[in-house]
């Protein structure tokens, strides 16, 4: 189970946005339909859900960069979807 999800949300503001690991998945791209359950016993959903590849990382450009920050950063690596927060 993941312990710090993907993204962040504002503790103001309601989650429009669920995360979870799955088993690995043949067909990447492929939506399901997914039930959630708070309690283990009483589940509400049917939600779509879509499948992605898995986010390897493989390099970071630059390295460094001045502590101010502004740096703009090249990330490189495979499972990025531009489409999905």
């Amino acid at each position: 189970m993941e312990t710090s999800p993907i993204g962040s949300m504002k503790h103001s503001a309601l989650a429009d946005q669920i995360r979870c690991r799955t088993p690995t998945w043949d067909y990447p791209g492929d939506e399901i339909k997914l039930d959630v359950s708070f309690n283990g016993m009483d589940y509400y959903g049917n939600y779509p859900m879509s499948m992605v590849d898995a986010l390897s990382t493989y390099r970071l450009s630059p390295l460094c960069g001045p502590i101010t920050g502004g740096t703009a950063l090249n990330i490189y690596g495979t499972g990025m979807n531009s489409s999905v927060p």
